[in-house]
C-alpha cells in the first residue's frame, strides 16, 4: 500500500538578471515537486521556460519590460510538475533582471 504524507506549500523567492538555467530548489531526497503559483516581473524583455531537471515542461513563455506573470493553480492541480527527483528549474532567455516568487509543494512517497 502506498500513501501521500501531507504537502505543505513553501515559497522561494527569484531575482537574476543572467541568461542561464537556475534550480530553485533541488530534487534530491524528494518525490516530487509541483508548483502551485508563481509571479514574476521582468525589468526588460525575456523568455521563461520552467523545467523538470533539465526537461522542459512549459514552453518559453515571453515577458515584456514592465510586464507581470502571475498565475495560481485552483487548489486541485497544480500549474505543473517535475518528475521524481528532478530539480525545479527556471530558464531565463536573457540577461535581463526577472524577479519574483514560486509557490510549490513536495510530495514524498512511502510503501
Amino acid at each position: 500500500m502506498s500513501f501521500r504524507l501531507a504537502a505543505r506549500i513553501k515559497t522561494v523567492p527569484f531575482d537574476q538578471n543572467t541568461i542561464g538555467s537556475f534550480a530553485l530548489v533541488e530534487g534530491k531526497g524528494l518525490r516530487t515537486f509541483r508548483v502551485t503559483a508563481y509571479e514574476l516581473k521582468a525589468v526588460g524583455a525575456n523568455t521563461i521556460t520552467w523545467k523538470s531537471g533539465t526537461s522542459a515542461v512549459t514552453p518559453a513563455t515571453p515577458i515584456d519590460a514592465g510586464e507581470r506573470i502571475a498565475l495560481a493553480g485552483d487548489g486541485e492541480s497544480p500549474l505543473f510538475s517535475c518528475k521524481p527527483n528532478e530539480d525545479l528549474v527556471i530558464t531565463l532567455g536573457a540577461a535581463t533582471r526577472v524577479v519574483g516568487w514560486v509557490s510549490y509543494t513536495a510530495e514524498t512517497s512511502s510503501i
